[in-house]
């Protein structure tokens, strides 16, 4: 089989694995405000709602494209809003994954484009945001569509053509719609015409006044259609982008992050958080690849390539970490380096192949594969859980326990309600819980469960295992603790305990 036949198979074949998976994921807490949105807007749209009155209530700084989509089709389809949504993320999910494969393809071969893939599906960060994430995971899928397009970007003037200009108007719009950073892409591409322009002597005004006003018409094209899905937008399209870039640069979260076992508020976070993330969530296989890629800079076919990859890696994470942007929930607001770094740690496994004698060849080729079984198997074994992978050199979730966020938006909830609905009762099980919001959103999967507000009400209470380290500890020690979701290594992500005994008042993390 040759390895363009592969690549297409190989993407074909991972379609319906995604959508399959995807009806094992819960809510999260971000998609209620995500539906709540969409529904305002096609209200609106259909003339039900005669205005957009957008809550300020942080979410507003996003669009909603995907749950747009997810509740147009999901009344035709018979299904659940929030399966419905995440088959739509799903999708998307694994568009982002073919389009790293292809401009793996169009930088290196289709070998790279096939490696790449797997890579990424080996991944597990990236596979649970594809399932349950309507907001970083799509900016993923644009910021990587961004980077494809910029392949058709010339080395000559007028170096951005009208075909490839015009597809990135759209793919940046597409982009503004789901999150407002996608505007910042721009400066991508506008390093990559100032190289090329340099490269080819012509850097000067003349030369880069035609292609300057190239871009600017992109960058109006992309904002003219950048508002469509993003209600609060409406009343400022123009500007919305900026300001919403701005405000979520000092996004004002409420809460604290558990990091290195210690109750860190928000605002005083180290520099190492991201750092520290990384090492603890991005495979072994994927860190070492993208280290061997290093090798490849001593090419020059190879070096430009390589070079600009990794500034789409490094710089992201410079400018966050050097700015104090906020952040939590690990890396899930970083997710669009990972198909950069994926494609690096392809060619620097492929590279490590080619120039290794005949008997080495087949102890990398054996690293390898070993390297994308270890994650694959964490996935298979955890499934639908693959949000809380810690890599097993940091130890696996049952070390981060306790040190760590694990399930920081409660995808394990899901879980602890099909156990409880597979009880026989003659009428609905009252259950009650922290988060409440996540199991109203799962509530419709099950009808033989009532969720009710108070323990007083309720059989059973769920509790997600997020928050102080001292609050962590102490739920999964309880005494009335009656299931646990854990970990196949023993991490405890949700517990179920009876709801005779009120659960002691104390700071979440969220």
């Amino acid at each position: 089989m040759t390895a363009r036949r592969g690549f297409w198979l190989l993407a074909l074949l991972l379609l319906p694995l995604f959508l399959a998976g995807s009806r094992d994921f819960g809510a999260t807490w971000d998609e209620y405000q995500q539906h709540d949105k969409a529904r305002r807007l096609l209200d609106y749209w259909t003339g039900i709602r005669p205005a957009l009155d957008e809550p300020i209530d942080g979410a507003h700084l996003y669009g909603a494209p995907l749950d747009v989509v997810a509740l147009t089709v999901a009344p035709r389809l018979g299904l659940d809003p929030y399966v419905a949504g995440h088959a739509v993320n799903a999708i998307v999910g694994w568009l982002g994954l073919v389009l790293a494969g292809l401009l793996a393809v169009r930088l290196f071969s289709y070998r790279h484009g096939v490696l790449t893939m797997a890579l990424l599906a080996a991944t597990p960060q990236y596979v649970a945001h594809s399932m349950n994430n309507p907001k970083d995971l799509p900016f993923a899928t644009v910021a990587t569509a961004v980077l494809l397009v910029m392949t058709w970007v010339r080395r000559t003037p007028p170096f951005l053509g009208l075909g490839a200009g015009a597809l990135m108007a759209l793919v940046l719009g597409l982009g503004l719609n789901v999150r407002a950073g996608a505007l910042m892409l721009v400066g991508y591409l506008g390093v990559l015409v100032g190289y090329y322009a340099s490269v080819a002597g012509r850097f000067n005004l003349r030369t880069l006044a035609p292609v300057a006003l190239r871009v600017a018409l992109v960058v109006c094209v992309a904002i003219s259609i950048g508002w469509v899905a993003w209600p609060w937008a409406y009343d400022h399209p123009l500007t919305a982008s900026l300001r919403a870039t701005r405000e979520l640069s000092r996004f004002p979260w409420i809460g604290i992050v558990l990091f290195g076992g210690a109750d860190v508020p928000r605002g005083t976070l180290p520099w190492t958080y991201v750092p520290v993330w990384m090492w603890l969530s991005v495979p072994p296989v994927v860190l070492v690849g993208t280290l061997l890629s290093a090798a490849g800079l001593a090419g020059r076919v190879q070096q430009e390539r390589l070079v600009a990859l990794l500034a789409c890696v490094i710089f992201p994470i410079v400018y966050i970490v050097g700015t104090g942007a906020t952040l939590y929930d690990a890396i899930r607001h970083l997710l669009f380096v990972l198909p950069p770094m994926a494609i690096l740690a392809a060619a620097g496994w492929l590279t490590a192949i080619e120039a290794a004698s005949a008997g080495v060849r087949l102890v990398v080729a054996a690293i390898l594969v070993a390297g994308l079984a270890e994650p694959l198997v964490f996935q298979w074994r955890n499934h639908p859980n693959q949000v809380v992978y810690v890599q097993p050199l940091a130890g696996g979730p049952a070390a981060a326990f306790g040190r760590y966020d694990l399930d920081y938006w409660g995808n394990c909830m899901l879980e602890s309600m099909a156990r409880l609905a597979m009880q026989p009762q003659r009428q609905p099980l009252r259950v009650t819980g922290w988060p409440l919001l996540v199991l109203q959103m799962n509530a419709s999967r099950f009808p033989g469960l009532a969720v009710v507000d108070g323990s007083s009400q309720a059989a059973y209470s769920i509790e997600l295992v997020r928050g102080r380290r001292d609050h962590v500890f102490a739920l999964k020690g309880m005494p009335d603790v009656v299931d646990r979701v854990t970990t196949s290594d023993g991490a405890v992500l949700c517990v179920t305990r009876t709801a005779a005994t009120p659960l002691p008042q104390t700071a979440f993390g969220r």
